[in-house]
């Protein structure tokens, strides 16, 4: 069985940009070759043995480069508005709590953005009817959120709040032919 043979060299370290991550890894990944190689007539459990503490090295050190997963989610300020306007007619309790932690969370952000997070509620909930539960209108109450609140998100774990892009919007209707000129 041929392995495969890597033409291009590390470069030497004496030149910036060099990631020493990467080269680790290439580093390991060659001991595991020539591991392998030089016990290429060797019995296959001796060759499995060495290469799985080989490889198992090799995983660890991939695995050191990613980066840590945080455990708590990421909040939006929409998503905490749709919620926070739903508890408004379930648990009037819950909602001055949740609009308190709100205002704590996002407050600073909006304020710095021009915006108010209590207008920002009166103008998602004057387009809505939140009248009564059985006639709540949530895909009104949605498209409400979208225009009127800005996509401010807490990454989990971080207490930055980010200002993400808006989407961009697609045609709902197919385009209108036009009439040729004459000239």
């Amino acid at each position: 069985m041929a392995f495969p043979t890597f033409k291009t060299k590390l470069p030497k370290p004496q030149f910036g940009g060099i990631n020493e991550s990467v080269k680790l890894v290439t580093e390991k990944r060659e001991d595991v070759k020539k591991l392998l190689l030089e016990n290429a007539e060797s019995s296959a459990s001796t060759v499995k043995a060495l290469a799985s503490t080989s490889m198992l090295t090799l995983k660890n050190t991939v695995a050191g480069l990613m980066p840590e997963v945080p455990d708590v989610p990421t909040t939006s300020l929409q998503g905490e508005l749709s919620s926070l306007i739903s508890l408004n007619l379930s648990n009037p309790t819950a909602y001055a709590s949740k609009l308190s932690s709100l205002e704590s969370s996002f407050g600073t952000a909006l304020s710095g953005k021009g915006k108010d997070l209590t207008s920002m509620i009166s103008d998602v909930q004057s387009s809505v009817d939140v009248s009564s539960l059985t006639s709540f209108d949530t895909a009104g109450l949605t498209k409400n959120l979208v225009k009127n609140v800005p996509n401010f998100e807490i990454s989990g774990g971080s207490t930055d709040v980010l200002e993400k892009a808006v989407k961009t919007k697609t045609a709902q209707l197919n385009a209108v032919k036009e009439d040729l000129s004459v000239i």
